[in-house]
């Protein structure tokens, strides 16, 4: 039988990208234009919601992968409202 990893540092990780994006996307945008620049706090929540549910191991690791991913989703919703659409138009 393989040996299996605890998940318990899954969730402050989880905290921890939340918690840096969300902090940080306001300084980088102005709400005006475009900027390049706070595409990666957008994109980074994603990318570990997923890699979270790739990832998950028992039914609280499930959980927690999707509640990440629904945060996500908003996150990218908010992120296209208040920057992305600028670059469309």
């Amino acid at each position: 039988m393989p040996e299996t990893r605890p998940e318990c540092w899954k969730l402050p990780a989880t905290i921890g990208v939340i918690l840096c994006c969300v902090l940080l996307y306001p300084m980088l945008i102005c709400g005006c234009h475009f900027h390049a620049i706070a595409v990666a706090p957008t994109i980074v929540p994603i990318v570990w919601a997923i890699h979270l549910l790739a990832s998950y191991r028992t039914a609280t690791g499930r959980a927690g992968a999707w509640l990440a991913f629904g945060f996500a989703v908003l996150w990218l919703w908010l992120g296209f409202e208040s920057n992305l659409k600028f670059a469309f138009g």
